[in-house]
């Protein structure tokens, strides 16, 4: 099966739509059981640890945990991404998610959750919430590791 990342693009009347970036081959149809194996996921197709600058993503799912997509949501600075609810479940609508994950990177090294990384995903979850959608985790990575927000139960 392919994975599928997305950019958003816009039509010429100004409407967003969804291009597929690019896919990466995974065995089967990829499901993810536990925050490791995501975290895997992304640092092993993405290599987003390794980069100077922080990158949001947002890893779409089914009913099932069956990816239906991945897509950028941002591209921040060494310190700071933004991460607007607006944007994620914009994405995520047009993805067929019923739940989701985000993750991002800590271009410093320390995967620990800032309080803007805390605040923004409660957030974003509160906005979830409202459409029926479940914001099952938010993963950290960096070059020393993953946290969960989930696990450190910040959602």
């Amino acid at each position: 099966m392919k994975v599928c990342a997305y950019k958003t693009l816009l039509h010429e009347d100004g409407t967003p739509y969804l291009s597929k970036e690019h896919s990466y081959e995974t065995d089967g149809r990829k499901t993810f059981k536990n925050p490791d194996e995501i975290a895997d996921f992304i640092m092993e197709h993405l290599q987003i640890q390794r980069c100077a600058e922080e990158y949001v993503y947002l890893l779409c799912l089914d009913n099932r945990n069956h990816v239906t997509g991945l897509a950028e949501i941002s591209h921040g600075t060494v310190a700071a991404s933004l991460m607007s609810a607006r944007e994620i479940l914009q994405k995520a609508l047009l993805l067929g998610a019923v739940g989701i994950v985000l993750t991002h990177n800590h271009p410093g090294g320390d995967p620990t959750p800032s309080g803007d990384d805390i605040n923004s995903t409660k957030a974003v979850g509160e906005a979830c919430r409202l459409l029926g959608i479940q914001l099952l985790d938010h993963i950290i990575v960096s070059q020393a590791g993953r946290r969960s927000m989930r696990e450190l139960e910040l959602l």
